[in-house]
């Protein structure tokens, strides 16, 4: 692990964005997809990671050993373009 269980962490990662309904593909071509709306910024408690995942959690309780946490959010690796210890 190379972060501390409950360290604050800001993470920077790209999300996917979903096109549905029947259009030509000279019609998608042409459409403007602002991908400013991809990048997402997280901020939590680090939880714990995997070779596929971080996971930081918002809140979790004031209970030493075994914690309850709660708002856990999991982000593949490869979404992910800078993490910022705070």
């Amino acid at each position: 692990m190379k972060y501390k269980e409950k360290q604050i962490l800001e993470i920077l990662w790209i999300d996917t964005i979903i096109d549905s309904g029947w259009k030509s593909k000279e019609s998608f071509d042409k459409e403007e997809r602002n991908s400013k709306w991809l990048w997402h910024y997280s901020i939590g408690y680090f939880l714990c990671e995997d070779k596929e995942t971080i996971t930081i959690m918002q809140s979790y309780t004031n209970k030493e050993g075994d914690y309850n946490t709660s708002e856990r959010l999991s982000i593949p690796r490869v979404s992910i373009k800078k993490i910022k210890r705070l």
